[in-house]
């Protein structure tokens, strides 16, 4: 996953997610919700607990399955960090 990502390409991730369901959404929300974590926190998160609970439905290898859970783990990281707390952040990005 790349480290940052055009409006461009938010906008076109954002389109295209309502049309897709279950599993097939997570190719999507993974990338959303790295990327909208520092833009949009509130929205990362949302996309990240979905992420999530789709992970197991999911038709992923074990790395896969679990470099998405990790990378879901950092959003939060993340998340807590820019709004203060220190030390949850701390905790979650070493539990990644």
């Amino acid at each position: 996953m790349d480290m940052f990502a055009l409006d461009d390409a938010l906008a076109e991730w954002e389109a295209a997610l309502p049309s897709r369901r279950g599993a097939a959404r997570l190719p999507l929300l993974l990338p959303l919700a790295w990327h909208l974590r520092q833009r949009d926190t509130g929205r990362a998160l949302q996309l990240a607990d979905e992420a999530e609970a789709l992970l197991p439905a999911a038709a992923l290898s074990p790395d896969d399955a679990g470099a998405a859970a990790v990378r879901l783990q950092l959003v939060r990281a993340e998340a807590a960090w820019l709004s203060g707390q220190l030390q949850p952040a701390d905790a979650l990005a070493l539990q990644a």
